[in-house]
This record gives C-alpha cells, sequence and structure tokens, in this order.
C-alpha cells in the first residue's frame, strides 16, 4: 500500500506542476510553481477546500446539475442554490462547450432521446460520484486572491481534477476546472 501512496503523490506532484508551467492567456499568465514538496491529499480543511467540497456535494446530490452547468433548457427554480459558487467566467465556458456540442452532435437544437451536449458533470469530471468522499491537496497561486486545488477520490490512483478557486470577498468561487485527460473550462 506504501507504494501506491507514493505513486499518487507522485502523480498529483507532477499534475499540478505540469499545470503551473503551462502558460495562460488570463491574469494567471504569469503563475510560477511553487515551492511545494509532494501534496498530501487529505479531507478538506482550507477555506478553498472546504467551499470546493460543498460545491461538488451539492452537484453530487443534484440529479439536474448538469442541465444547470449546461445552460441547457429546464425548469430554473433550483438555481438560487448555485448562486455564489463559479464565476460568470466559469458557467460562460461549460456553456459554450455545451452549445458547440449541441451544434456538432445534434444540429443546434436538443433532440428526444439523443446526447446532444456534454455526457458527463463538467465540474466533477465524471458520470458518477465517489461514495467514500474526496480528497484535497491545495497550492497557493502567487495572487493572494486565488488557490489551486487537486482532487483525487480515495481508491482512485490518479487526479480527477484541478480547480482554481478565487477569493471574491469573502467566499471562494471556482473560477476554472481542468479535468484530467479530458477538457479545461476557464483554466487558460
Amino acid at each position: 500500500m506504501k507504494m501506491r501512496t507514493r505513486h499518487t503523490k507522485f502523480i498529483a506532484t507532477l499534475s499540478i506542476a505540469t499545470y503551473f508551467m503551462m502558460p495562460s492567456e488570463q491574469s494567471f499568465a504569469d503563475e510560477k510553481l511553487p515551492n511545494i514538496a509532494e501534496p498530501i491529499f487529505h479531507s478538506a480543511t482550507t477555506e478553498a477546500e472546504l467551499a470546493l467540497d460543498r460545491a461538488i456535494r451539492l452537484s453530487d446530490s443534484d440529479r439536474n446539475a448538469i442541465d444547470f452547468l449546461a445552460k441547457r433548457p429546464r425548469d430554473n427554480s433550483s438555481d438560487e442554490r448555485y448562486a455564489g459558487i463559479f464565476t460568470s467566467k466559469l458557467e460562460k465556458a461549460w456553456a459554450s462547450e455545451e452549445q458547440s456540442l449541441v451544434q456538432s452532435e445534434c444540429g443546434g437544437r436538443y433532440l428526444d432521446g439523443e446526447i446532444c451536449g456534454l455526457d458527463y458533470n463538467p465540474f466533477t469530471c465524471a458520470q458518477d460520484f465517489s461514495e467514500n468522499g474526496y480528497r484535497y491537496a491545495s497550492t497557493p497561486a502567487r495572487r493572494s486572491d486565488a488557490m489551486i486545488v487537486a482532487l483525487v477520490w480515495p481508491g482512485i490512483d490518479r487526479m480527477v481534477a484541478t480547480y482554481r478557486m478565487v477569493r471574491k470577498g469573502n467566499r471562494w468561487l471556482v473560477d476554472g476546472v481542468r479535468c484530467e485527460g479530458g477538457r479545461d473550462f476557464n483554466m487558460k
């Protein structure tokens, strides 16, 4: 078991390092790799991790979460639960990806019985949720109002996603998501 833990920590370190070495077009372009030795994944403890954990658990419990995130035509009555969780740039990135997929897969409109848009939750980067909770490792960004948070599921030997959290007033908002092995949403 010790080998697996070291391997997971190495992959996490490599993934976080890769994130910081990637060029960025937004205000995060000047980020440099912080001095982190080996992130240790743990239950949410920092304010940014706690905010992310609450948002992920809300998304896990809401069977209509993907409809909200993708801005699909739907009953909007539960949208207030998501107020103050995501930045508008991230919400626009998800909606743009959904619109692009609907256009390319179904001619620009939703078709009964067809998957025309995102077929997974673009926030959690999965179709399912972890029954054993989530583990996090945070790295402060150069900017004092931003954190990078990596996410793993217990029992899985790879990171699931990396998030950029930004502080707006007294709240931490999810500003970007990078699904490991998949898409980026507002992380460029």
